[in-house]
């Protein structure tokens, strides 16, 4: 890998780690995904019928008999990736949006402060 290429794979995860620590700080699990009766969360993207996602305050965990990954640990994780599994969308689509809105509002706060003084 040329040194440039090595600089811009680390300018990204750099980013990538911005917005994901951006979207976690503003969103809670619950929110995302509330829970039901049972206190679990519901994972609707593989057509769960029983509630079977536990909700921590920083994170989750699918306890479903079908929830595990390929290395055979549960699925789980942040806020941001269970926006990804509850939208079905591409984590890189996520991103993107989750770029977009990050920009925006530093721009807002940025105008704020030149035209307020703060």
């Amino acid at each position: 890998m040329l040194a440039g290429n090595r600089s811009m794979v680390s300018s990204v995860s750099v980013y990538s780690s911005a917005i994901t620590a951006w979207y976690n700080e503003r969103n809670q699990v619950e929110d995302i995904l509330p829970p039901g009766k049972n206190g679990m969360g519901l994972a609707s993207w593989r057509c769960e019928h029983t509630a079977s996602v536990g909700l921590r305050e920083a994170g989750w965990v699918d306890f479903g008999a079908s929830a595990r990954r390929a290395d055979g640990k549960q699925d789980g994780g942040d806020a941001l990736e269970l926006t990804v599994r509850v939208n079905d969308e591409p984590k890189p689509e996520v991103m993107h949006q989750l770029a977009r809105q990050l920009v925006s509002e530093a721009r807002e706060a940025v105008e704020s402060t030149a035209c307020y003084g703060g």
